[in-house]
């Protein structure tokens, strides 16, 4: 009998004592919990610094208060900002990273008035608002064409800020004449509400660049 109350014990010793397997498959389970959360963790960084490119690059817009020339006018302080930062400097990597932000910029600008601005402003029915739209368009043509030469050249030659000058000065006159002519034409004709719900649409599009 104390034989075989010993035996009984012994048993319930070795079920209830962990053995080097269990507490191997427990630190697997451990480090996996761990490592799943480190995924988990970095992939919310790189989403939420996703998010935050996308914000800098689009406009900020004021929702019911922001006209559509308004957010145009904001797009176009930005592409002169980085004109100055790209012209301003001898730096090569600030350079590169200049007309970076200059091919996006004037990427996305481009497309919101051609697929929604200028329409609308075609729209209004007049000779004047066609043939601004006409001449508008074609200064885009020249505009993107140059841009496209500039990733060529080599930033830390002097034909790199001579060709960068040439397409400051062709956005320059480009935006010149829209701020003077044709966005004052388009808030008379079109008046705030319309032109606001052009603003929202321009800023949908611009945040799904």
């Amino acid at each position: 009998m104390a034989t075989n109350a010993k035996s009984k014990q012994k048993g319930r010793a070795r079920k209830s004592t962990p053995t080097a397997t269990t507490r191997s498959r427990r630190r697997v389970k451990t480090t996996r919990s761990t490592t799943t959360s480190g995924i988990g963790a970095t992939a919310g960084k790189v989403f939420t610094g996703a998010a935050n490119m996308v914000r800098a690059l689009v406009p900020q817009l004021e929702p019911g208060t922001d006209t559509a020339t308004a957010l145009l006018e904001k797009q176009h302080r930005e592409v002169e900002q980085s004109f100055a930062t790209a012209l301003g400097t001898e730096d090569p990597r600030v350079r590169r990273t200049a007309l970076r932000e200059i091919e996006r910029q004037l990427t996305m600008h481009t497309d919101l008035e051609e697929a929604i601005f200028y329409p609308a402003v075609r729209g209004i029915g007049t000779e004047q608002a066609t043939d601004m739209i006409l001449e508008a368009v074609e200064e885009h043509h020249v505009v993107e064409l140059v841009l496209k030469e500039l990733p060529k050249v080599d930033p830390k030659a002097d034909t790199f800020e001579a060709k960068m000058t040439v397409l400051k000065e062709l956005v320059a006159h480009h935006v010149e004449e829209e701020e003077k002519e044709m966005f004052p034409l388009a808030e008379r004709k079109l008046g705030p509400e319309r032109s606001t719900e052009i603003a929202e649409a321009m800023a949908a599009r611009a945040a799904r660049h």
